[in-house]
């Protein structure tokens, strides 16, 4: 197998980062492959999606995604998110459609929010995704590992919760179903 890493922040107080993206091969532990992604990030999600392609998901000062190919070693698609996320937590649901849940805004705190965009557009485009709690609970996934169940259930695991009164609560999952 092989591990793809990016993101490498070069000057934190001048806010520069890299868009450089390298590979290791995880049997013999040797890096290589190293390119560079159209656009620079830091503290930003990656997914591997089914055709050799990563999907780097926005994160520090900036709201573009976009879809790297392994195997030309560029860019192939590029869109822009309804808002920064830092470190959201995604998920891909049945090879079509990326879920960016919530993340962390820097000076903000956490965000809620989630969006989705269909993979298989050749124009990429995120949406708001409107989701409903059935108590009086708001929750900020973020940072949490996400599972796929059958028919089309999240199961985000280790939710901090905030509940009408103020106070957090942790809850160990949640089950969220999604439709496309």
């Amino acid at each position: 197998g092989v591990l793809y890493i990016s993101g490498v922040i070069i000057d934190a107080d001048n806010r520069n980062y890299s868009s450089l993206i390298f590979s290791i091969d995880l049997s013999s532990m040797k890096v290589g492959g190293i390119s560079s992604m159209k656009n620079p990030h830091a503290w930003h999600s990656m997914l591997y999606l089914p055709s050799h392609e990563i999907l780097i998901v926005s994160g520090l000062d900036s709201k573009i995604a976009e879809v790297f190919d392994t195997e030309s070693n560029s860019t192939i698609k590029e869109t822009t998110m309804n808002e920064m996320r830092c470190e959201s937590s995604c998920i891909i649901v049945n090879n079509d459609y990326v879920y960016a849940f919530c993340g962390y805004l820097e000076n903000f705190g956490f965000l809620n929010s989630i969006e989705k965009c269909n993979i298989r557009r050749n124009s990429l485009h995120w949406e708001v995704v409107n989701y409903k709690i059935d108590d009086d609970t708001v929750f900020y996934p973020s940072f949490s590992p996400l599972m796929m169940l059958e028919d089309n259930i999240i199961l985000l695991y280790g939710v901090n919760e905030i509940n009408s009164n103020g106070n957090k609560e942790w809850v160990k999952s949640y089950k969220m179903k999604i439709e496309n």
